[in-house]
């Protein structure tokens, strides 16, 4: 009885020991500050100092500090970090806001639990070294190298990390896991200088990587309107973004609203195939990306085949990919071989005699430096998925349409957030080559958060930005079309196109009245011909300009780890002062767990559409077939009104859909900007319970709805073919590790030379590449 009573007191006092226990911190580098609980005091420490329970630490870019939990137990953290840690009761909690730590426990334990939160995410170890880290703008994420990690969710979810793997939270909060490449693990063992040997010795076999990919989900609103989320790894500087294997898509859901700085919003992927600015993702056999820091890979070779879409036929293509990091710079040798239709090997891309830029250009892929979060980031080559600010301009641009057919080589150059009121500068040029046709597609958006350094909750995320977009030559393309018109009459030229179909828009644009017996001879004499020559050759020598002028202004009105809300508006005004000029305001974003909404109220003037540089602009910009036109001079004279809105969710992580709509009307009904978009994809819940498939999703997107003639007095209906619609699916499939088959499709439409008749435009792509 006595030895009983005497291991109760015991316990009571140990007990009250720990919950009134002082911590040792040790700087390691730099200087730590400390804030003690009440606030009142806030002192620098260059080399040790005591923690009490309750105190907030505070560590600067490349700070580091080491903090003694227990008698073979340390925390190490990396700065910048904020933190606080509190200790009662014998168990002890470290809540992390923004930075990175290493938590290296080892037995004996004296405390009786150790947890450490972020954003509402509790990280409870098992035996454990492992690393965490989150941000004022990101998700947490955690990567285990020994022992277990259970993560729970504030929803009550959670799941058990084990050793070797990574825990992060995906844009639509669910909670995944992946195995974790060797490059990392010795990068986070180097930093803690510690190490798992049986584990070591499990994952000698390299894994295949073919670009770099983030622990936890990136945000990929560019980070001048909204802040970016970070990545974890050993490297405290290390961003990274997702990269997929198939061939590029252009029709992304379009989302045109912010995105919370806690997660992305949209679940539709950057158009696949495009290589995003971020080192190199690995594929673990679960299907899960993983990611390792920049530089610590080597080479990664890439061998593909399959078919691709060129010039609207299928042809076989083979190629042999390596893509070369060298310090912060990264590029990727693409080496390609084309055979076509007829099972002839083209000369495309090897034609070095007549076309000696197309040929040494097509061997380069991309050429970066740094990455799309860093100070600086400057990527050269194929671009995807650019949205400056809240899109009213330019929305999701691409240059990659039609790869591999073409490769465009374009420019992004980003300076984030480098003053105290968080200046950033985005610029992008869609093709270089575009300029030796007197063109050019250049648009650039410069921002700032003027109360970055208040501490008022909702003011200091104010931003505010101005974006200018310009072509400078929007018949640019017809400097390359093909004028080779001859032959008999009704017959299919050189340029693809039967000559007969032309005639009777020919007359109409004729400038005398021609009779009947007149037109019989001039097709008989074949000048039909020279009527369309001298319509097309007048627009290659034409130049129109044409420009836009933009700002935007975001305010965040609720962060946190369930529910963010952002308010908004932007507006835009035509350059050359004409008729044209529109807002988008009031807008709002939300995101609830696992569903995102948002709706903003539109008004247009004159010659205006919002997105007006858009995904498939390249496209858009100049139309041959049934008479020359830009796009501008589509555009519709009137006053419009209307609502935007989105909707997405993700129902059990089984189902993901994403869609936006625009309902615009003018004062004549027939006049409206009507567009629709939607993706949906299936689950990583199912996919993983499907042998093989590693991803599944079908899109359709459409826009000018009720605009088009589809007949001489009837336009389009909602669902109906036209030049504007587009649809298509990607589904991967997994054949052995480090090799997928991928059938990538986009269907779209363009009009035949009787200006109604709706010809297939298409881009398919089936390959399997190979990575080691």
């Amino acid at each position: 009885m006595n030895r009983l009573v005497l291991l109760i007191i015991t316990a009571i006092l140990s007990t009250a020991a720990i919950s009134k226990a002082s911590f040792v911190v040790n700087v390691t580098s730099g200087e730590i500050i400390i804030v003690n609980k009440q606030g009142s005091q806030k002192k620098v420490f260059p080399d040790s100092a005591i923690l009490d329970s309750g105190d907030s630490i505070f560590l600067a870019s490349e700070h580091q500090a080491s903090i003694s939990i227990e008698k073979n137990s340390r925390i190490l953290c990396k700065g910048p970090l904020t933190a606080c840690l509190t200790s009662n009761n014998s168990a002890f909690q470290f809540s992390l806001e923004d930075g990175q730590i290493f938590l290296d426990r080892n037995e004996p334990n004296n405390l009786g639990s150790v947890t450490i939160t972020s954003r509402g995410y509790n990280f409870t170890p098992i035996g454990t070294a492992a690393a965490v880290r989150t941000s004022k703008s990101s998700q947490p994420a955690t990567a285990v190298i020994k022992g277990k990690m259970k993560v729970q969710a504030p929803t009550g979810e959670s799941i058990v990390v084990d050793e070797g793997y990574y825990g992060s939270v995906d844009q639509n909060g669910n909670l995944t896991s992946g195995k974790l490449p060797q490059s990392a693990v010795e990068s986070l063992e180097s930093w803690a200088e510690t190490s798992n040997e049986s584990f070591t010795q499990k994952t000698t076999q390299p894994l295949s990587i073919t670009e770099e990919a983030s622990l936890s989900t990136t945000d990929p609103t560019p980070a001048a309107s909204v802040a970016r989320p970070d990545t974890i790894s050993a490297k405290p500087e290390s961003v990274s973004s997702e990269k997929q294997l198939e061939t590029p898509d252009p029709s992304a859901v379009n989302t045109n609203l912010p995105v919370n700085q806690s997660q992305s919003v949209s679940q539709a992927a950057e158009p696949s195939g495009q290589e995003n600015e971020s080192g190199s993702e690995k594929k673990a056999e679960d299907g899960k990306n993983v990611s390792v820091s920049p530089g610590q890979a080597g080479t990664v070779w890439e061998i593909s085949a399959g078919t691709a879409t060129v010039d609207n036929r299928q042809w076989t293509r083979v190629a042999i990919g390596a893509d070369v990091p060298i310090w912060k710079f990264g590029v990727f040798f693409d080496v390609e071989m084309f055979i076509d239709d007829k099972g002839k090997i083209s000369d495309k891309g090897w034609n070095f005699k007549d076309n000696p830029y197309d040929a040494i250009t097509r061997k380069i892929r991309y050429i970066r430096f740094g990455h799309e979060q860093d100070p600086l980031f400057v990527k050269f080559g194929g671009l995807s998925n650019v949205t400056l600010g809240y899109g009213f301009i330019v929305d999701r641009f691409t240059n990659m349409l039609h790869y591999p057919d073409q490769k465009l080589l374009g420019l992004q150059f980003n300076l984030n957030d480098i003053s105290p009121i968080g200046i950033t500068l985005q610029t992008l040029i869609a093709d270089f080559r575009d300029f030796k046709n007197d063109g050019g597609v250049v648009a650039a958006r410069l921002a700032f958060a003027p109360f970055k350094m208040s501490e008022l909750p909702i003011v200091k995320g104010v931003t505010f930005g101005g974006t200018y977009a310009v072509d400078v030559n929007q018949y640019a393309p017809s400097r390359d079309w093909d004028f080779r018109l001859d032959g008999a009459a009704f017959d299919r030229d050189k340029d693809g196109v039967l000559d007969g179909t032309y005639i009777d828009k020919l007359w109409q644009n004729a400038s005398d009245t021609l009779t009947d017996d007149k037109k019989k001879k001039l097709i008989e004499r074949g000048e039909y011909d020279t009527l369309i020559e001298s319509r097309d050759k007048w627009a290659s020598r034409e130049d129109d300009q044409f420009g836009l002028i933009g700002g935007d202004i975001g305010i965040p009105l609720i962060r946190s780890s369930l529910v963010n809300l952002d308010l908004y508006g932007q507006a835009g005004i035509r350059e050359d002062l004409k008729h044209g000029w529109g807002i988008g305001a009031p807008g709002l974003s939300l995101q609830v767990w696992k569903l995102w909404a948002g709706i903003e109220y539109r008004h247009v003037e004159g010659r205006f559409t919002p997105g007006y540089f858009g995904t498939h602009y390249l496209d858009e910009r100049l139309q041959r077939y049934p008479f020359v036109a830009t796009k501008e001079q589509l555009l519709i004279e009137d006053e419009l009104n209307g609502i935007f809105g989105r909707l997405g969710f993700n129902v059990a992580n089984v189902l993901i859909v994403d869609g936006a709509y625009q309902y615009m009307i003018g004062s004549d009904n027939s006049n409206k900007d009507q567009r629709f978009e939607i993706t949906s994809s299936i689950g990583d819940l199912i996919v993983k319970k499907i042998p093989r498939l590693t991803k599944a999703e079908i899109y359709y997107q459409k826009t000018r709805i009720g605009r088009e003639l589809v007949s001489v007095n009837e336009f389009d209906s909602f669902f109906e073919k036209t030049p504007y619609m587009y649809w298509g699916y990607r589904i991967g499939i997994g054949i052995a590790q480090g090799a997928s088959l991928v059938f990538d499709s986009r269907y779209g439409f363009k009009r035949g030379g009787d200006g109604f008749k709706m010809i297939p435009d298409n881009n398919i792509s089936i390959q399997t590449a190979i990575s080691f």
